[in-house]
């Protein structure tokens, strides 16, 4: 007879035996797998059956996949024939199971900590037979995952869903590793990872001033409004609170800033209506987010009729002390009555200040605006100051365009950071239409002396300072703090770089350091124009970090 796997009952009865009974003296399992079955007896061996059944209950344990067989022998001193040894086949198919995932690891990226996310996945079974999965759980006491989907009874050759939940409650980094069970006691594994953390507006200017504007004419400024933090951002919607008059390009909503990420929106000032006194055309562009924050930029600006002419110097000026630096004043003209055949202007007397602490002025040249003989051009030094001349008398100043350069020569004892604004007044274009002269002061900074610090007594607390000049072009210091490790050893320290899509650029600094106080310079002639984002690690300390580059 054969007998299937697991637990089964074999019964002995036997009449003819008398009141002498039926006798068992011994049992064996026989064949190559024997070792895989054995049994439990009813009654104790030797034994005797009178009016009576003896009970075997056979077990079966496979170590590995494939068919199983053996035979059962009983034994009877007394029995005739055949019932001398009673022969029970056994056999069993033994299979190991086979549990697989769909996704093996699911990740979650990063997710606003407090929130939480869900990602499917599925169990699948690659074996003939059923599978009964008991739990799932994750190896991590208190982890911020949890999972869904057992028990279940699995189906040979098909799968069953399962969910994992995040749900990260401080900002950090999470793997986890969780236990699938079954009923024959395997263990199977699946991974999650993800990371929580926090998203961290970032805009260039909450405030945008436009200054003079022609009426119907207009002006364009751009901003740049991303998230440095570590988390999504998400902007549900936007409102311009003076659409007639300001025009914003840019994404307005819904939409998702993935850390590191920024955009640039264009905003444009076309008056509409003159507002006598240069009183404001004001206006806000108000981002929402889905926290029920809010970030908010301001705009200002007013209009004139089209007389006024715009003297202009730039800020981004660097230069290093001991270093000369040219500087051009520009005129940007928006047209009458400067080019004007009724009127020309064909003079400009201007004074420009300047600190003569920290700079010398060398030289005062033309600029392609004025650049023929047709142009004369007076300079006078004096003590901080230089009052310059502009005179035609056959040429008229026309559309705009460099008038002057100015050469500097920066002190060689000035320091980083130190500057000087350079300051346009008493302008007067000797035009009874004398326009009027909108000036943007310029700057020259101090920006590549280098210095390196270190100081090694004291104690001090691990940090770092924003990067000085910022923005700059192309080079600005990094100034940051080593404290005291414990054991005094000294701390690996490391500075990345990231662009504002959070693509790694560079690594600036990766060493260990005493305690102290250090001076990086980073030189970024290699590098394009935007916002990057400096990661400062030391030990368990980190900060990030964004830094400007204008060229």
């Amino acid at each position: 007879m054969g007998v299937p796997p697991g637990s089964v009952r074999s019964k002995n009865r036997n009449e003819s035996y008398g009141i002498e009974g039926y006798k068992v003296n011994n049992v064996l399992i026989k064949g190559a797998s024997a070792s895989k079955f054995s049994y439990v007896s009813q009654n104790s061996l030797p034994f005797v059956l009178t009016e009576a059944t003896n009970e075997f209950r056979f077990i079966y344990t496979p170590t590995m996949s494939g068919r199983d067989s053996a035979e059962f022998h009983i034994f009877s001193p007394n029995g005739f024939g055949a019932d001398r040894e009673k022969i029970i086949y056994l056999y069993g198919n033994g299979f190991k199971t086979q549990l697989s995932f769909q996704i093996d690891t699911l990740d979650f990226g990063t997710i606003r900590t407090g929130t939480t996310k869900t990602l499917p996945d599925q169990i699948i079974n690659k074996d003939n037979v059923s599978v009964n999965v008991t739990s799932i759980t994750a190896q991590t006491p208190l982890s911020p995952y949890s999972a869904t989907g057992a028990p279940v009874t699995i189906g040979a050759k098909s799968q069953s869903p399962l969910s994992v939940t995040f749900a990260p409650t401080k900002d950090g980094i999470y793997f986890e590793k969780f236990d699938v069970r079954t009923d024959d006691g395997s263990v199977f594994y699946f991974y999650a990872k993800g990371i929580g953390g926090t998203p961290v507006v970032f805009i260039d200017s909450n405030y945008l001033d436009f200054g003079k504007v022609i009426l119907k004419q207009s002006r364009t400024l751009t901003i740049q409004f991303g998230n440095v933090g570590t988390a999504p951002l998400n902007v549900t919607s936007t409102k311009n609170t003076n659409s007639l008059e300001y025009t914003i390009i840019g994404n307005q909503g819904p939409v998702t800033y993935e850390p590191g990420h920024a955009d640039i929106y264009t905003i444009t000032f076309s008056p509409q209506i003159h507002i006598p006194r240069c009183a404001n055309h004001d206006g806000q562009f108000i981002i929402n987010f889905d926290d029920g924050t809010s970030a908010t930029i301001t705009f200002k600006g007013c209009d004139h009729m089209p007389l006024d002419v715009n003297l202009k110097i730039d800020t981004m000026y660097y230069v290093s002390a001991g270093g000369e630096v040219d500087v051009a004043q520009k005129l940007v003209n928006p047209g009458d009555p400067l080019d004007s055949a009724l009127s020309p202007v064909t003079s400009l007397s201007e004074r420009i200040n300047y600190d003569a602490g920290l700079f010398d002025l060398v030289s005062v040249s033309k600029g392609s605006l004025i650049n023929s003989s047709a142009w004369n051009l007076n300079t006078t030094n004096l003590s901080g100051a230089v009052d310059i001349s502009i005179t035609s008398s056959t040429s008229h100043f026309g559309l705009g365009g460099t008038l002057v350069i100015l050469r500097f020569h920066a002190h060689a004892d000035a320091k980083v950071g130190q500057f000087t604004d350079l300051v346009q007044n008493n302008i007067n274009f000797g035009n009874p239409l004398e326009p009027f002269a909108l000036t943007d002061a310029g700057r020259i900074t101090i920006s590549d002396l280098c210095t390196p610090v270190r100081i090694t007594s004291g104690y001090f607390s691990t940090s770092i300072e924003q990067n000085n000049p910022n923005p700059f072009n192309p080079s600005t210091h990094i100034q940051f703090a080593v404290g005291k490790n414990f054991d005094g050893s000294a701390v690996r320290v490391r500075i990345t770089l990231y662009d504002q899509l959070g693509r790694f650029a560079r690594t600036l600094v990766d060493e260990p350091k005493t305690p102290g106080v250090y001076d990086y310079l980073f030189n970024a002639s290699a590098y394009s124009s935007g916002v990057y984002i400096y990661v400062f690690e030391a030990g368990d300390h980190v900060e990030r970090k964004t830094m400007i580059l204008v060229k």
